[in-house]
């Protein structure tokens, strides 16, 4: 079995979400060409001694971290996966210029998927990765010159 690549990041904003109860979405959307994603789950190892042995364990998700790495993120998506909002700088009668500010709100909470290609035995399959809950936010920012391969 190998995986040999990925597809189609998506979204869709978190509408209800009741304790009990599955949560229930907006319209989705396409987040952009998917290029990578890095999943950093950290669990609650805790273990119950009794008897001098492991009677219980939790071993539950307490966070995870997501990195995604999209061909690029257009306006709409920016407005609906970082709740940034867009603000026309432009003075009247020139042409429209946009500055995408962070508001004092956080970010929408969506959920989010992708697929993983995955190859066995000439065989091709695909697998669904959901999360249920996230919210999302730009942490950094890296720049480089133009050299002969594209970033």
């Amino acid at each position: 079995m190998a995986f040999v690549g990925m597809r189609y990041v998506v979204a869709a904003p978190v509408d209800t979400e009741t304790p009990g109860t599955g949560i229930t979405y907006g319209n989705g959307f396409v987040v952009g060409k998917a290029i990578q994603a890095n999943l950093t789950i950290t669990r609650n190892n805790n273990p119950l001694y009794a008897d001098d042995t492991i009677a219980e364990e939790d071993n539950g998700i307490i966070s995870m971290s997501v990195q995604l790495g999209v061909d690029d993120i257009d306006d709409d998506v920016r407005e609906k996966l970082l709740g940034e909002i867009k603000t026309n700088t432009a003075a009247s009668g020139a042409t429209a210029s946009y500055v995408y500010d962070e508001t004092d709100q956080p970010a929408p909470y969506v959920g989010f998927g992708y697929m993983r290609v995955r190859r066995k035995g000439g065989t091709t399959y695909y697998q669904a990765l959901w999360c249920h809950k996230a919210i999302f936010g730009i942490d950094s920012e890296n720049a480089q010159t133009k050299a002969e391969s594209i970033t």
